[in-house]
């Protein structure tokens, strides 16, 4: 119930706005039309404004061409062939053919199939031509973007909600492998390879969510202040770093999970212990990324943070006895995963290493 409360205030103001854009789209669709031409206006200005707001302008295109497409497609069979079932499968497989010859859309074959349907299905009772069809859609289409426009919200918000879900399953992951470096679980170890795939699936949303983001401060530019954009675009900024990044911070932390998998099944000693509070460390580092995409979290402290992880997990090997394969392996990934923070944070990769050797030794004076 709690999270169910949490997912309605967290989109409250869209929910509202496409509710307001449907009904202001109908009105303007009846006055113009009448009732019987304002069925798409309203359906398109719902899509159009979209809980995941992103590419407002091209769905509202591929919308009045989805209407075009199986309007039209529906018109023709209608006048050579009448009414009916295998008439109406038959305008739908046209209207989705030419739609996916145009462009394989989700949106535009779903919409041209929607048009074809409704054309045979509703068309005969309502006295309405193919334009009137297309300019329903069309006012549809841009009640929402206007609509959207004048009010886009913070676009920064939905970044960081999908920033702090993707370093939080990354940070979950490093966790996981901390404990089961600390219990020696080798299930646990195993888990964490198991779970690795989350991050791909979080990282296209915030993807797309940057991409949406940026759509909503270029169309509401001249409603905010200058030093709001700034704040706005530096934000977008660092989120974009952190998507750049995905893929090297995706392999490092893969990297780990397999380094712990194989410490935990080779272990012949309870040393390798001492490594889980620099896991347990890079892992609340990682929870810092967001703090620091909103500005929150000064770029300086954010590397200091991960430096220290990288020096927890660097001089934990003086205190062990021996050396081991396994052992060097998880702390070069631990190495690697501080250096990878510290290029997010804009460092180019050779300052990110000195800045990794000054901090915590180079890798040829830790007896690796």
């Amino acid at each position: 119930m709690r999270v169910a409360a949490a997912n309605v205030r967290k989109h409250a103001p869209l929910l509202v706005l496409a509710a307001t854009s449907a009904g202001l789209a109908y009105l303007i669709a009846v006055l113009s039309f009448g009732e019987e031409g304002a069925f798409f206006a309203p359906i398109a200005a719902v899509i159009v404004t979209g809980l995941t707001v992103g590419q407002r302008r091209r769905r509202a295109v591929e919308i009045a061409l989805g209407v075009l497409l199986g309007g039209a497609a529906a018109d023709v069979l209608v006048r050579v062939a009448g009414v009916g079932a295998w008439q109406l499968a038959v305008a739908v497989l046209v209207a989705v053919t030419i739609a996916v010859a145009i462009r394989p859309s989700p949106l535009l074959v779903n919409q041209a199939a929607v048009a074809a349907v409704v054309v045979i299905a509703v068309g005969p009772f309502l006295d309405v031509s193919p334009w009137i069809r297309l300019a329903d859609a069309v006012i549809g289409g841009f009640v929402a973007l206007v609509l959207t426009a004048i009010y886009p919200g913070n676009p920064v918000n939905a970044v960081v909600d999908y920033a702090e879900e993707y370093v939080g399953r990354h940070a979950a992951i490093v966790n996981e492998a901390a404990e089961a470096i600390d219990t020696q679980s080798l299930q646990r170890a195993d888990l964490t390879i198991e779970r690795l795939p989350e991050l791909k699936y979080a990282a296209a949303a915030l993807d797309d969510s940057v991409t949406a983001a940026r759509e909503r401060l270029a169309s509401a530019t001249f409603l905010r202040s200058r030093g709001q954009r700034e704040s706005a675009r530096r934000a977008l900024a660092r989120a974009e770093s952190l998507v750049i990044s995905v893929e090297a911070t995706a392999a490092t932390c893969r990297g780990v999970c397999r380094a712990v998998s194989n410490a935990v099944r080779h272990a012949r000693d309870p040393y390798d212990v001492s490594l889980s509070p620099a896991l347990f460390r890079l892992a609340r580092v990682i929870c810092l990324i967001p703090d620091w995409i909103t500005g929150a979290l000064p770029e300086h402290e954010l590397r200091e943070a991960a430096l220290k992880a990288a020096r927890e997990a660097s001089y934990a090997q003086h205190d062990l006895p021996g050396t081991r394969h396994t052992r060097t392996v998880l702390i070069m990934q631990i190495r690697s995963a501080v250096v990878d923070i510290l290029q997010l944070t804009g460092a180019p990769r050779p300052e990110a290493v000195a800045q990794l050797e000054a901090a915590a030794g180079e890798t040829d004076d830790l007896s690796l």
